[in-house]
């Protein structure tokens, strides 16, 4: 079983501004526009990878004479690669152009790593577990274009292939009969809706976002299942004082057709239900609740409080309020890049039966 305790980064604090603009010999702010270059080496260990080693370097960059509370244009390569031949390797970035009236987001990974498959549905044993390994490769984009003040509709796309390396015989995808676990090409595209008006995009303390979309993955795009996946997000931020802000988010997600599970809504990991293992609980709906206090403690550190519900079901109808799973936790934070308020994230949650501790950079939301 993968270890829940697995990443330890070094040289937290190895930033690299690259260049400056405009011209300092002109007076100008070194502050405005310019490109921030943040390394950060990793290493971890589990059973089923052995030592793993990797890097990766976060990029931000604003156009010449932009402010510093323009929205930062980023760039993420990382690279993992561990003593069993396992490879997890990923670009992405995020592009603002013409005074953030476009936006442009993308992704190319490839993944060779070992997971734990937990069944389908809301009510599964902590006990079940099926060791899975899966290839996979996935490039998509979603492209947002300024339509009023805060407001934002765009188009995205997803292409994909996945292959199971290795799964235990006797489970249930040994046995074939989950959507997904004989592989097998995704292709989709499809619209969203996004209201924005965060005063910040790594550390917001006020506003918040607000996204509904959909993507529809058909056999006349080139995938092999046919389904969609329809989505509604909502996240809240309110300072209480100069130090301590509160952050709150709602998810819904449904899933119509025969997706395969690795896209099934799932709770658990460190982003969503932080104290469940990644994947402990997937089904075709998922809603889910969450909230953290955030609060400076001293110099480049910070404590946060976090705790939320959340629940999968077949159908909207197997949803109910005697169903929900709770979790909760805390963190501490490292201020890991001044400039753009990115914190390194240190967390521990719980939920019932299960636990999980979590190194990432960035705010789970």
């Amino acid at each position: 079983m993968i270890a829940r305790l697995f990443l330890v980064a070094c040289g937290l604090l190895t930033t690299l501004p690259v260049s400056a603009a405009p011209d300092e010999a002109t007076g100008g702010d070194a502050r405005s526009g310019g490109t921030t270059v943040a390394p950060l080496p990793i290493i971890f260990y589990t059973p089923e990878t052995k030592t793993a080693l990797g890097a990766a370097l976060n990029v931000f960059w604003r156009p010449a004479g932009a402010s510093e509370e323009a929205r930062p244009s980023t760039l993420t390569p990382v690279l993992i690669y561990t003593f069993n031949a396992q490879v997890i390797a990923s670009l992405s970035g995020s592009h603002y152009w013409q005074q953030e009236k476009h936006n442009l987001s993308s992704e190319l990974a490839y993944s060779n790593f070992p997971d734990v498959f937990h069944g389908l549905g809301n009510d599964t044993s902590a006990d079940y577990e099926e060791d899975v390994t899966t290839e996979s490769y996935v490039l998509g984009f979603d492209y947002l274009r300024l339509v009023r003040k805060s407001f934002r509709a765009g188009i995205g796309a997803t292409l994909g292939h996945a292959r199971l390396l290795e799964r235990e015989s006797t489970g249930l995808l040994g046995s074939g009969t989950i959507p997904g676990s004989a592989g097998g090409w995704i292709s989709g595209i499809g619209t969203s809706l996004n209201f924005d008006d965060r005063n910040h995009i790594t550390f917001p303390t006020a506003g918040g976002s607000s996204t509904i979309g959909i993507r529809v993955f058909d056999p006349s795009l080139g995938s092999y299942y046919d389904f969609r996946i329809s989505a509604a997000e909502s996240r809240r931020y309110v300072a209480l004082g100069a130090q301590t802000v509160v952050a709150t988010r709602a998810v819904l997600q449904h899933v119509d057709g025969e997706a395969p599970y690795q896209l099934l809504p799932s709770l658990g990991g460190d982003r969503l239900l932080r104290g469940y293992f990644g994947g402990r609980f997937r089904d075709r709906d998922l809603i889910a609740v969450e909230a953290e206090l955030r609060t400076h403690l001293w110099k480049r550190l910070g404590l946060a409080f976090f705790g939320g519900i959340g629940q999968v079901g077949h159908n909207p109808k197997d949803l109910a309020l005697d169903e929900f799973h709770a979790a909760g936790g805390i963190g501490l934070r490292v201020l890991f890049l001044s400039s753009e308020k990115l914190h390194l994230r240190f967390d521990v949650g719980w939920g019932k039966d299960d636990g999980g501790s979590y190194i990432s950079l960035g705010e789970a939301f």
